[in-house]
């Protein structure tokens, strides 16, 4: 079983304040200028791959974490190989 990262939604993170990217079913490229956000893209996605940050929302799940928003949503493709 294979899980593809399929759409990555950020809101009010690093200069974005609303963005959206599709991602090809087998490749994604990103380009731009410096300062354009091609960073923050990727340090997005790290955070969702980051088991800590998992672990901690979880743990602290009826307290103040529960409340806690992160800009950063996503949508997984779960493929049966």
């Amino acid at each position: 079983m294979t899980t593809k990262l399929t759409k990555l939604k950020l809101k009010n993170i690093g200069g974005f304040k609303t963005f959206e990217l599709n991602f090809h079913e087998q490749l994604t490229v990103l380009i731009g200028k410096n300062g354009l956000g091609k960073t923050t893209i990727l340090k997005s996605i790290a955070l969702l791959f980051d088991r800590a940050l998992e672990i901690a929302i979880t743990k602290f799940e009826n307290t103040y974490l529960a409340k806690f928003h992160l800009p950063i949503n996503c949508e997984w493709l779960t493929v049966n190989n």
